[in-house]
């Protein structure tokens, strides 16, 4: 075995390795769901809150008995609205809303209910503050502090959105003001770039198979 085979069989491995501890990485990070708008100053100031939710991944997520919490000693549970489905579809949205809202959250969006007359009583803080959302267990799954500044500034009925559901839940360059009166609960937002930045899930193996052929191919030399 010549000394340059050697060489680019060594780069090949590397190369091959370096993608897949990659890959798997931001797969992992982007497989949970992420706190995806906040509207904390509605119009309608006693009614009119909600939290919604984006699930990135290509699989539908139960949230039944997932827990919301912000500054406060309130933690409240997860659960449908009305008895109706915990479960973010694959590339869908949740609207979480208090028990009298006038939130209109759309048929292709799950509603969910903190069960309670207000989001972590006594509602969200006009002035900033951080919300967890954990699952069933307690893990942390995402949370955002909203505080502006760094955050920007939303008010009079405009929400907080997240620009790329992959990036990062406390970055102020990931997050913008709403720019329809209302927010867009259970809808895509209307800061996002367009098309929606999503993971290419789907090339990774047309990748792992050319650089695996790559690998083989140099092996053959040898």
């Amino acid at each position: 075995m010549s000394n340059s085979n050697k060489e680019s069989l060594r780069k090949a491995i590397i190369v091959l390795s370096i993608f897949t501890l990659v890959m798997c990485t931001m797969l992992v990070s982007g497989a949970s769901v992420v706190i995806n708008e906040i509207m904390y100053d509605p119009s309608d100031e006693s009614r009119g809150e909600f939290i919604e939710l984006y699930n990135p991944t290509s699989t539908p997520i139960d949230v039944s008995g997932w827990k919301l919490s912000d500054d406060g000693s309130d933690i409240e549970d997860l659960a449908g609205f009305g008895g109706g489905s915990t479960t973010i579809p694959a590339g869908g949205y949740a609207v979480i809303t208090d028990e009298d809202t006038n939130v209109s959250v759309p048929a292709s969006a799950i509603h969910l209910t903190t069960g309670d007359s207000s989001i972590c009583t006594p509602g969200l803080k006009n002035t900033g503050e951080t919300i967890r959302l954990n699952d069933s267990s307690g893990n942390l799954v995402d949370q955002v502090n909203y505080t502006s500044p760094p955050m920007p500034p939303c008010a009079n009925g405009y929400s907080l959105e997240r620009i790329n559901p992959l990036g990062s839940s406390n970055d102020p360059d990931n997050w913008n003001k709403s720019k329809v009166d209302g927010g867009t609960p259970g809808e895509e937002n209307s800061v996002y770039p367009s098309p929606v930045p999503e993971f290419p899930i789907g090339i990774i193996p047309l990748v792992m198979a050319l650089l695996s052929f790559f690998v083989v191919r140099n092996r053959k030399k040898l």
